[in-house]
C-alpha cells in the first residue's frame, strides 16, 4: 500500500480540528494515523534531506499529540475530582449550599420585618 502525502496531511488537519473543538478522542485516532503513516514514508523515502524534512514534521506532529493526550487527562481528572459534573454547575448536595440555606433561615426566623408562614384555615362547611 502506497503511503499518500495527502492523506497524511488531511488527517493532521482532522486532529487539530477535532483538538480545536474538544474532541480529543477523536483527535488521538487521527494524530496516531498519521504518525503510522509518517513512519511508514520513512521507511520508503531514500533521499536524506527529505527524510530529515518528515522527521521534522514527524516530531511536531508528536509533539501535538502529546499535548492533545495531556488535555485529555487533565480533563479526565477534572471530572474524576467533581463527579462528572461540569464545572461552574452546583451540585445538589452542596454542604455548603445547605449551610446557607441554614443560616438563611436563622436569620429569616429573628427578622422582624419577614413575616411568618400563613397559618392554614379550615374552609369546610359545617
Amino acid at each position: 500500500m502506497a503511503v499518500q502525502v495527502n492523506e497524511i496531511c488531511d488527517n493532521i488537519t482532522l486532529a487539530r480540528e477535532m483538538s480545536m473543538l474538544g474532541n480529543y478522542d477523536s483527535a488521538e485516532v487521527y494524530y496516531e494515523f498519521a504518525l503510522k503513516m509518517i513512519s511508514r514514508l520513512l521507511i520508503i523515502i531514500s533521499e536524506p534531506t527529505r527524510k530529515n524534512n518528515w522527521l521534522q514534521v514527524q516530531k511536531k506532529v508528536n509533539l501535538e499529540y502529546d499535548h492533545v493526550k495531556q488535555l485529555k487527562n487533565i480533563l479526565q481528572t477534572l471530572r474524576i475530582d467533581t463527579g462528572d459534573v461540569p464545572i461552574g454547575v452546583r451540585r445538589r448536595d452542596d454542604p455548603m449550599r445547605d449551610s446557607l440555606d441554614l443560616i438563611n433561615d436563622v436569620f429569616a426566623a429573628n427578622d422582624p420585618d419577614i413575616w411568618p408562614s400563613p397559618t392554614p384555615v379550615d374552609h369546610r362547611w359545617v
